[in-house]
């Protein structure tokens, strides 16, 4: 590996390599812009919301749509066993100042965004998770803070990061990221989530570092309205 994006070592010819990159980041483009369309769409009418359903149904739709262009994305690439055997290799020589770094970093400007630009969205999204009981939450929690940052890892920083070196696929990848959740006030916020967790994953090498940062990440939100 190197500090610019997840390699292996294959047979193919280079240039063949690069193709396969580039089709495997435009099949994630395609996915996370199917999953913005979703996330933006107005509802017909205001209804009453039943907040464990909200959150079921996210779920439910949300993890096929990502899982089904990462396995297409994968075999297009080609070499995904040992392409993913690396992604959740635990970087070398990875130290707790880095570590402790960029969790700070995480944090602190998700906090300071959403404080400025969305505190309105952030308290709705609040009083929605109050309403769902602990075993509500704690169901939720397994697909959120798990399946949800292993895969969104593995498409965006993994995949979609992987195309190209320089700042362009960082932002590109952070940018993508954040549309993927929908055009709402916590624009700038995700991005800043994936801009973190793509420099964590260029400097580490490896995925797992930023698997668990944002597994971290979205348990602390998701039982924050327990505190």
């Amino acid at each position: 590996m190197n500090n610019c994006s997840l390699h292996i070592s294959t047979d193919l010819p280079p240039q063949v390599a690069r193709w396969r990159a580039a089709v495997a980041a435009v099949i994630v483009l395609l996915a996370a812009g199917s999953f913005c369309l979703l996330n933006t769409l107005p509802a017909e009418a205001p209804v009453a919301v039943d907040a464990a359903e909200a959150l079921g149904r996210g779920l439910v739709a949300s993890l096929p749509l990502y899982l089904v262009p990462l396995v297409v994305a994968l075999a297009v690439r080609g070499g995904a066993g040992a392409w993913l055997k690396e992604a959740f290799r635990w970087p070398k020589g990875l130290g707790v100042g880095p570590w402790l770094g960029a969790l700070g970093f995480l944090f602190a400007g998700e906090i300071a965004l959403c404080s400025v630009i969305a505190p309105v969205e952030e308290q709705a999204a609040m009083e929605l998770l109050a309403q769902c009981s602990l075993p509500t939450l704690c169901c939720v929690a397994v697909p959120l803070c798990v399946a949800v940052p292993v895969v969104e890892e593995l498409l965006f920083r993994g995949l979609l990061q992987a195309w190209g070196c320089g700042l362009l696929p960082l932002v590109l990848s952070a940018a993508v990221f954040a549309l993927a959740h929908g055009v709402n006030a916590f624009l700038l916020p995700l991005f800043w989530t994936g801009l973190v967790l793509g420099v964590v994953a260029r400097q580490s090498g490896s995925l797992l570092p930023g698997m668990i940062l944002h597994a971290l990440f979205n348990a602390v939100n998701l039982f924050a309205v327990l505190l």
